[in-house]
């Protein structure tokens, strides 16, 4: 490899090469840079019979031609490297390619060199699992495919790597795409689609409408207790003190039956199992005369009522 300056129309640009798409406002303004400072970073190219094949550095190339400047300062390498890995490498390293073109262009690189993704990862420099979620995107509907590279929507890479983990799990690949639809619909965060999917985990023939409920309950239970948080002060009223206060415990219970749930297996012990039924059908006694009298009682007439009722 050596430092050379070069004549600009002797550089040939790989029509091939991963990145396509250039920002033509900040194309001027590293043409601008060159001009003022100089340039700093050589361009990759090979040595040809007649002529240098661009390998790397496509933006400063253009930027040179667009001054027209009549040489470029290249590192020449030997004719036998992998231009292609060197591209890909060297574009990925500058987040330069968006996540569709990034994938078609590493799909390609492995069918061309006949590399499973272990060993495409190890001479592309990244784990495997970033490599295989990066190609993802190439096994879905290409109406997901946009969605991912709209930048309004939820839908990211690690939603589309969960939703493929969920068909595999169940063996039903029409549930990537329900799951899929249901993040872009009710904008569901990774950590919330993460959670539809542990509940499939536990419970493998939920319906995912359901399932989406009981995530958009609990969203809206959270965002509940956090404007409740967010008012309570000392100049607080009692009422909403009390309000505040019966919906930390309604919380606190909620979580604990959430735990339970996941982790708790089937109760073998009678006594444990009846005194658990007592407390479920007490909780369920007080949700029914809530419920009803919530509408026209206050919270404070009502617990104490509830209170008198559970201690005659």
């Amino acid at each position: 490899m050596n430092l050379e300056e070069i004549e600009v129309d002797k550089v040939k640009i790989d029509q091939d090469q991963p990145r396509s798409d250039f920002d033509q406002e900040r194309l001027m303004e590293l043409a601008n840079s060159i001009e003022e400072v100089g340039q700093l970073q050589p361009i990759i190219v090979v040595k040809k019979e007649d002529h240098f094949q661009l390998i790397a550095g496509e933006r400063r190339l253009r930027a040179i031609r667009s001054r027209e400047q009549s040489t470029i300062r290249a590192l020449v390498m030997d004719s036998g490297v992998n231009a292609r890995q060197i591209q890909l490498i060297e574009n990925l390293q500058r987040q330069d390619l968006n996540v569709l073109g990034r994938a078609h262009s590493i799909k390609e690189y492995i069918d061309d060199n006949d590399l499973t993704k272990k060993e495409a990862a190890s001479k592309l420099g990244i784990p495997r699992t970033t490599l295989t979620e990066w190609l993802n995107i190439l096994e879905v509907k290409p109406e997901f495919q946009k969605e991912v590279l709209n930048p309004d929507s939820p839908l990211t890479l690690s939603h589309i790597t969960l939703a493929r983990g969920l068909a595999s799990r169940t063996g039903d690949p029409y549930k990537q795409r329900k799951l899929l639809e249901g993040v872009i619909k009710y904008s569901f965060s990774r950590a919330e689609t993460k959670e539809i999917v542990d509940l499939f985990g536990r419970y493998l023939h939920l319906e995912m409408e359901k399932a989406f409920s009981a995530i958009i309950l609990k969203r809206e239970r959270s965002d509940l207790l956090e404007r409740m948080s967010q008012t309570e002060n000392s100049n607080q009223k009692q009422g909403e003190k009390t309000v505040a206060g019966l919906l930390n415990s309604l919380n606190r219970v909620g979580e604990s039956l959430e735990e339970y749930m996941s982790r708790q297996g089937p109760v073998e012990d009678e006594k444990k199992r009846a005194d658990l039924l007592g407390e479920f059908l007490y909780i369920y006694q007080l949700m029914e005369t809530m419920l009803p009298e919530l509408k026209e009682n206050r919270v404070k007439d009502l617990v104490v009522r509830m209170k008198d009722k559970h201690t005659q």
